[in-house]
């Protein structure tokens, strides 16, 4: 028959027995306690805000607006959750919120670059390019040295055919990061396309020219001759007769 090991050593007096378990029980409260704090921890607005940029990098959009939402509500009017929601708003084709969010969010904090990198993007999608540079070109006032600022400054004077300023841009990215494939890429295309442009603005300008000089040799009422009426000058006038 086995022994059964005895719940309490010997010597110890039957007055302790509560002991035995009192110390388990505090060590119980003790993880539970601590698992309360840091839920407490892990429930502040940056908490939130982290979590919100993590699902937004994994391109979850709608969990990234709820845990951006959750920061916002937590600290009513911080630009950092408001710009994220913006963002979150673009992605998921709502323009006209992400317009709100975004310019809310300068307000708040008129030196926030990303909120002007999210702005150039937003004026973009709702098609203003003119005001999308002037945003993305603000963001870069505030960041001289971030090259992706320039690379998307690039990307939209490409889109409006204004290929010198993009290649000038495309530049400025090589001369912080001279490895930077996009940007090579940038400046092939621009340089190809600024090319073609001039190309067809000759042509265009060599057929304009071709068009006035026809119309100009078939109006009846043209005369290249100085003299009117004539292309010869008038017979003079013999006074002796």
């Amino acid at each position: 028959m086995l022994s059964q090991t005895p719940l309490m050593p010997k010597g110890v007096k039957s007055k302790f027995w509560f002991l035995y378990i009192a110390f388990p029980l505090l060590g119980l409260i003790a993880i539970i306690l601590a698992f309360y704090w840091w839920r407490s921890l892990d429930d502040t607005p940056e908490a939130w805000l982290n979590r919100g940029n993590d699902y937004y990098e994994s391109r979850e959009f709608g969990d990234a607006l709820e845990a951006y939402q959750t920061s916002n509500q937590k600290a009513a009017g911080n630009p950092e959750a408001l710009t994220g929601i913006g963002r979150c708003y673009l992605k998921l084709n709502k323009v006209d919120f992400a317009m709100k969010f975004i310019t809310e969010a300068i307000r708040l904090n008129p030196k926030l670059v990303l909120a002007y990198i999210a702005l150039a993007d937003a004026e973009h999608a709702a098609g203003d390019n003119q005001a999308a540079i002037s945003a993305i070109l603000q963001a870069s006032t505030l960041d001289p040295s971030n090259p992706e600022i320039y690379l998307k400054a690039g990307d939209l004077y490409s889109y409006v055919s204004e290929f010198e300023n993009a290649l000038a841009m495309y530049h400025k990215v090589l001369e912080l990061a001279p490895n930077h494939a996009e940007a090579k890429l940038g400046i092939d295309k621009a340089t190809t396309l600024g090319q073609r442009q001039a190309t067809l603005e000759q042509n265009r300008s060599q057929l304009n020219n071709g068009y006035e000089s026809e119309a100009i040799s078939t109006t009846p009422d043209y005369n290249p001759s100085p003299y009117s009426g004539s292309d010869s000058p008038p017979e003079p006038i013999n006074s002796g007769e």
